[in-house]
């Protein structure tokens, strides 16, 4: 038998790596416990995040790359293989590409409300670039509207 994920959900106001190597430190704890003890085979492990908007983007609307430098460091460190940096007001879509190209563990998401026309085609514009800058457009595979 086989576990597809062992996901952590992770809530930040303020980005705290040693909460994070904590939690990395608890996913491979739990990989480990279903490999040595019983006879299921763990797929991956996963992080998943909250609104970056509340921890991930500076108050120029832009993603802080020193989080990210250290997100993909401790994603390879501690063998994550997937990280959802969370859902992304419409406004901030403009983003996505930026999460994408930052690491092929990261995805993300944006909340397009009802009938946001503007939003939408905010969205279309992002999906376009990631398409247009990886192989196959296989890229928005990691992004999510």
């Amino acid at each position: 038998m086989k576990i597809r994920t062992i996901t952590l959900f992770v809530s930040f106001k303020k980005y705290n790596e040693q909460q994070l190597i904590a939690g990395c430190e608890f996913l491979n704890q739990q990989q480990k416990f279903f490999t040595d003890n019983t006879n299921y085979e763990v797929q991956t492990t996963r992080l998943v995040f909250n609104n970056p908007e509340e921890w991930l983007v500076d108050d120029s609307d832009e993603i802080k790359k020193d989080i990210i430098t250290s997100l993909n460091g401790l994603l390879d460190k501690y063998n994550i293989g997937f990280c959802s940096l969370g859902r992304l007001p419409t406004r901030l879509s403009h983003l996505g590409p930026q999460i994408v190209f930052s690491g092929n563990k990261f995805n993300c998401s944006v909340d397009i409300q009802r009938a946001d026309v503007t939003g939408a085609l905010k969205v279309a514009k992002a999906c376009e670039e990631i398409a247009s800058k990886t192989e196959g457009g296989l890229g928005n595979f990691r992004f999510c509207a």
